[in-house]
């Protein structure tokens, strides 16, 4: 997809005090979790993907964003930064590679890193991405008040 991605409703709010024409009906289209419902790691991971599972969803939960629209993330998340640490153990105790003969579980780990990345920063969980949440926030809170002022 070229462009842009399309914010949520609740970013959208945040930045513009008034949304217009498809945006409008973009947002009160967006569909809505009836209940706050929690992903449950799955039964089939590994015990190193569960460790990696349950890191993760401790970040989520700190953020206030371990919801279970997050779920398939949070798996991918995990698989990966399970197998960054196998790759990293492997490093270690076969050492980076003598001469021209690199470890390939080098090559392994960084392509691995890289998925992770993408997807932490899906899950809005880099320091990027809580930045531009709280900077959004912070506006939405000004603006906010300012409205309350010009009431009184």
């Amino acid at each position: 997809m070229k462009g842009r991605k399309p914010l949520s409703a609740e970013t959208h709010l945040l930045e513009k005090t008034k949304v217009y024409g498809e945006v409008k009906e973009r947002i009160e289209n967006e569909p809505k979790s009836e209940a706050l419902l929690e992903p449950q790691c799955p039964q089939w991971f590994m015990p190193s993907q569960k460790d990696s599972w349950n890191y993760l969803a401790d970040i989520l939960k700190n953020r206030g964003i371990f919801l279970d629209i997050n779920g398939p993330l949070l798996e991918l998340g995990a698989i990966y930064l399970a197998e960054i640490r196998n790759c990293q153990v492997s490093i270690h105790q076969k050492g980076r590679g003598t001469g021209q003969k690199r470890n390939p579980a080098i090559k392994e780990r960084d392509k691995c890193a890289e998925i992770l990345l993408k997807t932490l920063s899906e899950l809005n969980i880099s320091t990027t991405g809580m930045a531009r949440l709280g900077s959004l926030i912070t506006r939405g809170k000004k603006k906010g008040n300012e409205m309350e002022e010009l009431l009184d």
